[in-house]
């Protein structure tokens, strides 16, 4: 491939750009499009002929063990160079700033995953209320029986409380088991692939979070206890001889 530098030079006919033809050894991927389509490897050496840089580099790489702590290393890199003569001609970008557009757009989009998400959990709800209403009006007669032996309101919202609830937990770990074997197998093998010239990679990538599993499950859990005290608490107002009268 012969490579075009933006450095220029000066001949007999002009302006001539400055150009030096080098030989492919091997291909790489980094799993991002945007550098697999523009980025190359060269040796120091035939990179500092080619743009005349002497024995010196135009830029330097750091890499960090906690690759979230970068921001904070690179402003303390930052003040140092400040501090000494010419300093700031040099400055420091960590890769959160270098692709700031495309976190803030993939932060925007996990709210929104996030809302849709609890908006098909909260729909989801309603099929435990209507599943325990409808077990409450076949159950009418039973309650009425109940409470004509001594049995309190609380004791028959609880009753139907714990059914819910146990629909909920069983759900949620049975969806939470899925989710996690789903996840295993796109994260080791690329089965669902997306376009990478718009998403900058080919395939979807999977970060299994723990944190993100229990504050999923906590809140499933928390929507399924208010979806079961609303009929619950219909359930517990029913008046025994209202509903043995009419059975």
């Amino acid at each position: 491939v012969t490579l075009i530098s933006p450095t220029t030079a000066r001949g007999a006919f002009g302006i001539i750009p400055k150009m030096t033809k080098f030989r492919v050894a091997g291909f790489f991927d980094t799993g991002m499009y945007e550098h697999n389509r523009s980025l190359v490897y060269i040796s120091l050496r035939d990179a500092q002929t080619f743009y005349k840089l002497g024995s010196e580099v135009n830029g330097i790489g750091v890499i960090v063990k906690d690759a979230d702590a970068a921001p904070a290393l690179a402003e303390r890199m930052q003040a140092d160079l400040n501090a000494i003569p010419d300093g700031r001609r040099y400055w420091v970008r960590d890769w959160l700033t270098m692709n700031g557009s495309l976190f803030a757009a993939l932060k925007l989009e996990e709210y929104a995953l996030f809302i849709v998400l609890t908006l098909i959990t909260i729909v989801a709800s309603f099929n435990i209320v209507s599943m325990i209403t409808v077990t409450v009006k076949d159950k009418r007669r039973d309650i009425a029986i109940l409470r004509a032996m001594g049995a309190d309101a609380k004791l028959i919202e609880k009753i139907f409380v714990r059914q819910g609830i146990f629909i909920g937990v069983l759900g949620t770990v049975l969806g939470g088991v899925l989710a996690l074997l789903i996840a295993v197998v796109l994260q080791n093998f690329k089965i669902i692939t997306v376009p990478k010239e718009i998403y900058y990679s080919d395939t979807i990538p999977i970060l299994l979070s723990p944190e993100v599993f229990i504050v999923v499950t906590v809140c499933a859990l928390v929507i399924t206890y208010f979806a079961s005290k609303i009929p619950a608490r219909m359930c517990a107002k029913i008046d025994p001889l209202e509903a043995i009268r009419n059975d």
